[in-house]
């Protein structure tokens, strides 16, 4: 799960995705195969994100967290925007 309270924000469109897939794809494996183009690409880009803010704060900062899952959320939404193109 990563940090900043995205996991559930990804667990939701996850869940769609895949059921999405599996609605229209003939078997499981050509729907798992069209989740994963999806999914992975999303992942990588919010796992890179939580990396790059876990890199710039200290324990002494001050974060508005609700920026955070913003520009997080802004992320992912780019990566899934390239991956549909």
């Amino acid at each position: 799960m990563p940090p900043f309270g995205i996991g559930v924000n990804l667990a939701l469109i996850d869940g769609s995705d895949l059921a999405t897939a599996i609605a229209t794809h003939p078997d499981l494996d050509q729907a798992a195969a069209a989740y994963e183009k999806i999914m992975l690409p999303r992942s990588e880009a919010a796992a890179q994100a939580c990396a790059e803010l876990m890199d710039t704060l200290s324990e002494n900062s001050t974060t508005d967290v609700d920026s955070v899952r913003r520009t997080l959320n802004d992320r992912i939404r780019q990566a899934q925007a390239t991956t549909q193109r």
